[in-house]
């Protein structure tokens, strides 16, 4: 954590000096589009540890729906729109959780001292995908939705990732890096036989998305610095999407195949973006704000802004806080359409000085 001093003149004649403490960016990150195609879940650390939220597609209306202690994250809709799977670290170490859409009605799938993460459901909601290190080594398991019956289908010596299924239902996509020690994208059927290399690259070659049609595959590599690519199984052809070389990662095509979402550092804080899917028209829908007290106004209003502002600063006992009237002020100077920049460059100063953190 780094401290600052923050000299902020607007509470009448007196003069507010408080340190303010500045933590590791807020990432917003593994997007995941409902099947409707009218919201978008992901995960972010603006609470100060990965939690869930909602938003809708065109980028209004964010809401957080998990809020327990040590942390919520890789969220993926059921194919009904009902239920989403997660990961949560609340246990201690990473496990599988399913909750209705809105967040209520958690449920511990797994239950295992391994790490278990980024989950898949197969199209007809009955089973879920997820890679475990309980054998040693990372490998892909599939399970009932209800956690029942959990089954190894890599069996492998190697690190096997990231599994996707697809649409059609017939195939799982997953990252490996069993030959050459490069993650490389993979197919295999669905009881993990004829198991596949599809990339080939000295770099890594990342979280597998399909298209709809399930004829093509999403992914993000690092051959110039992670960008999205998009591969036709049938033609071998490999596409870029993306050229923005600013790291953009977990590429996922809207239900119906127009648009991707992905999350990137375009502007240097990283945030969940949406494209045509061609590449065009990038629109930024989340992390709009460098400081997330001005972000979270606009996302949720004054009152809940300074709530969630207040209770993570008390995370930071000894520190000298913002009173609650001090920040109403500065909410309401920056929501008067005349006194938006001044609000904006009073609680982005720290952003300036320390470009890798954030007030709050």
């Amino acid at each position: 954590m780094n401290t600052i001093i923050l000299q902020i003149i607007l509470f009448g004649a007196r003069s507010l000096s408080a340190q303010v403490t500045v933590p590791p960016d807020a990432n917003d990150y593994s997007p995941s589009w409902s099947p409707d195609g009218s919201k978008i879940a992901f995960t972010s650390e603006f609470t100060g540890e990965p939690q869930i939220f909602i938003i809708e597609e065109e980028g209004s209306g964010q809401i957080q729906i998990t809020t327990t202690k040590g942390g919520n994250e890789y969220p993926s809709w059921s194919p009904d729109g009902e239920k989403i799977a997660f990961v949560s670290h609340r246990d201690g170490n990473p496990e599988i959780y399913t909750m209705s859409a809105d967040g209520s009605g958690q449920q511990r799938l797994t239950n295992n001292s391994a790490v278990e993460e980024k989950v898949s459901w197969s199209p007809d909601g009955s089973k879920i995908l997820f890679y475990s290190n309980r054998t040693g080594v990372d490998d892909i398991f599939v399970m009932g939705a209800d956690g029942s019956d959990p089954i190894n289908l890599t069996q492998s010596a190697y690190y096997d990732f990231d599994p996707a299924w697809s649409p059609d239902g017939a195939r799982i996509a997953f990252v490996s890096n069993r030959d050459g020690g490069n993650r490389e994208i993979y197919v295999m059927d669905v009881d993990g036989k004829n198991q596949v290399r599809l990339t080939q690259n000295l770099v890594y070659d990342g979280k597998p998305a399909w298209s709809r049609d399930s004829s093509s595959l999403l992914f993000h590599s690092g051959r110039y610095g992670f960008d999205i690519y998009s591969l036709d199984l049938e033609s071998k052809m490999l596409v870029r999407v993306t050229f923005s070389r600013d790291s953009d990662l977990d590429p996922e095509y809207s239900p119906d195949g127009t648009h991707i979402v992905f999350n990137s550092r375009r502007d240097g804080r990283r945030g969940i973006y949406v494209i045509n899917a061609d590449g065009s028209e990038s629109r930024k829908l989340t992390n709009k704000y460098k400081n997330s007290f001005l972000r979270y106004i606009q996302d949720v209003g004054v009152d809940v802004a300074i709530e969630k502002y207040l209770n993570a600063q008390k995370r930071n006992p000894g520190e000298v806080l913002f009173l609650e009237s001090e920040l109403r002020a500065l909410a309401y100077k920056y929501l008067d359409g005349n006194q938006i920049e001044e609000a904006v460059k009073l609680f982005e100063l720290n952003v300036r000085t320390y470009p890798v953190g954030k007030c709050l």
